[in-house]
């Protein structure tokens, strides 16, 4: 989930993640049917594997080689969260199956909470590299490739 900032993470020495959606305002879609487990992996991963490669080439268009920690900041703050926060909500547009929507939205949430800790301190997450993690153990869990990276 948190993408694929590697190339931040190897020219600063560090490693991390990270598409913002506008809401549209007005009357409420039509809620949609659940998707089965298999076709919510599916358009899941499909989500985020187009988010990752948004942001690796959005982060390779800023990145510069060696990184202050202001460009880092910067990155994460302006590329990555907007990118992670245009993930989630696109991800949390889909249904999911009645017995599995704890387990997303379980999943979601930890997204956010990684998020929120992203935006307090960009830095310390990208060095510690492990703030996505209970997302994408979930994730992994059940059954997502892109969306647990």
């Amino acid at each position: 989930m948190k993408g694929s900032l590697a190339a931040l993470g190897c020219l600063f020495g560090l490693a991390v993640a990270g598409c913002a959606q506008s809401e549209d305002v007005g009357a409420p879609p039509p809620e949609s049917p659940p998707l089965t487990k298999a076709q919510l992996i599916k358009q899941g991963d499909r989500i985020c594997k187009a988010s990752n490669r948004r942001l690796d080439a959005a982060v390779t268009a800023e990145l510069r080689p060696n990184p202050t920690a202001a460009q880092v900041k910067k990155i994460m703050l302006e590329v990555a969260v907007p990118e992670l926060e245009g993930q989630v909500a696109a991800l949390r547009e889909l249904v999911p199956p009645s017995s599995d929507a704890p387990m997303i939205d379980l999943m979601l949430d930890a997204v956010d909470e990684a998020i929120e800790e992203t935006r307090k301190n960009p830095i310390k997450v990208v060095r510690d590299d492990n703030a996505f993690d209970d997302a994408n153990r979930i994730a992994r869990k059940y059954g997502f490739k892109h969306c647990s990276e």
